[in-house]
């Protein structure tokens, strides 16, 4: 079965589970996949770009909130294009009175405190990795994109087959998942990272060093 829709995925899990009782289960085990792929890839579809506006709430308060379903933030930057350094909330503590321009930024919670303190109407730049649950049209975007349906499918399997007792299969579901996770962020970082060393290439290059 072709896997082009997020309904292609969900009916080739109903098709590997075998499983008419669990028919009602199946969009939950599909969002489980998606939501435990989000937190494992690295890859830069995962990241998303908001402008925000300081209102005088904010100024009163002392911070702003981070957008919505922020998983956590990467940088922020003001309208000159001056990146702010991050720091502990402890540190942070230092720069909040005294003027001057912003130059640093905690993130606590949900909320994110600059230094100094900004005014109302100063606009940053937060870039932060999203909790959005991605939809297939995400993992397209990719490189080598056909392999992410197919890693969509066998964590929606993989968390199918806590349903299923003693299922033989499960481990090579976990397995396949967690595979094509690292092999995906491996290939969003230029290949960098860690990578297995193959049978063949043992026989054409010899074995590791000892």
């Amino acid at each position: 079965m072709a896997l082009s829709t997020l309904s292609d995925i969900r009916a080739s899990t109903a098709d590997w589970l075998n499983r008419s009782d669990l028919s009602a289960q199946i969009e939950d085990f599909v969002n489980l996949s998606s939501e435990e792929m989000q937190r494992k890839l690295t890859i830069p579809f995962l990241n998303k770009v908001q402008e925000y506006t300081v209102l005088a709430a904010d100024v009163t308060n002392g911070y702003f909130t981070i957008p919505s379903k922020s998983l956590s933030v990467i940088s922020v930057t003001d309208s000159k294009g001056r990146v702010l350094q991050p720091l502990t909330f402890e540190s942070y503590r230092g720069h909040i009175t005294g003027g001057g321009i912003a130059s640093v930024y905690s993130s606590t919670d949900d909320k994110i405190y600059i230094g100094s303190n900004p005014s109302a109407g100063e606009v940053f730049t937060i870039q932060y990795q999203s909790g959005d649950s991605p939809n297939l049209e995400n993992y397209q975007g990719v490189t080598d994109a056909i392999a992410m349906p197919e890693v969509l499918l066998m964590g929606a399997l993989m968390f199918g087959c806590t349903y299923l007792k003693d299922d033989v299969r499960a481990q090579m579901f976990r397995a396949k998942f967690y595979d094509g996770i690292e092999d995906q962020n491996r290939k969003g970082t230029g290949g960098a990272g860690r990578s297995r060393i193959t049978d063949h290439s043992i026989s054409t290059n010899g074995g590791p060093l000892v």
